[in-house]
């Protein structure tokens, strides 16, 4: 008995540091239209003097468009781009936008057509600017700290595209961590 006790102390002590480095890593997850996308670069880029913030989650991906096509190889920047403005001391808890100049919101990402002839479709998608559709967006900030602390959150809503198309945005998380930007 007092061997397994041992050894579950020891296991436990021995497996807390490899928990506690994970709990460091920044990411943001979330759904399009039931389209998963993750991102392991997240980032909250924070202004403190002018009272504003972007939280990111972008990567560039490299893509093969076929032997036939010239340039072969090509680059696309996919991901979410959220500005936030209220001061440090509001930051905590739900923002919620219908309009792009409250609080811009866009997200990009790609879909082959035909991977073969390197035909691919970039969509982005964003808030209406016009008020007409009913896009909004609902970000929920559950902490914010010091420069170098990881921000967590979540997000979802109903962003368009440049032709009015509505795409649902769902299972929004992230877990960032705070730079501040002079």
């Amino acid at each position: 008995m007092r061997f397994k006790l041992l050894a579950a102390v020891t296991l436990f002590i021995f497996s807390l540091p490899i928990f506690l480095l994970g709990q460091d890593k920044a990411f943001v997850s979330y759904k399009v239209d039931g389209k998963e996308f993750y991102f392991t670069e997240g980032i909250l880029e924070y202004h403190p003097d002018e009272g504003w913030g972007s939280l990111k989650g972008l990567k560039i991906e490299k893509l093969d468009l076929g032997e036939y096509h010239f340039p072969r190889y090509g680059e696309i920047e996919i991901g979410i781009w959220v500005d936030i403005s209220p001061d440090e001391n509001t930051l905590v808890g739900k923002h919620q936008a219908k309009l792009s100049d409250e609080m811009p919101v866009s997200i990009t990402w790609y879909e082959w057509i035909d991977k073969e002839k390197g035909e691919f479709k970039e969509f982005y998608i964003h808030q209406d600017e016009t008020g007409e559709s009913d896009s909004i967006f609902t970000l929920e900030i559950e902490n914010f700290g010091p420069p170098g602390s990881i921000i967590t959150g979540t997000f979802s809503g109903k962003l368009v595209d440049d032709e009015g198309i509505v795409y649902q945005i769902t299972e929004g998380k992230f877990a960032v961590k705070r730079t501040d930007v002079d």
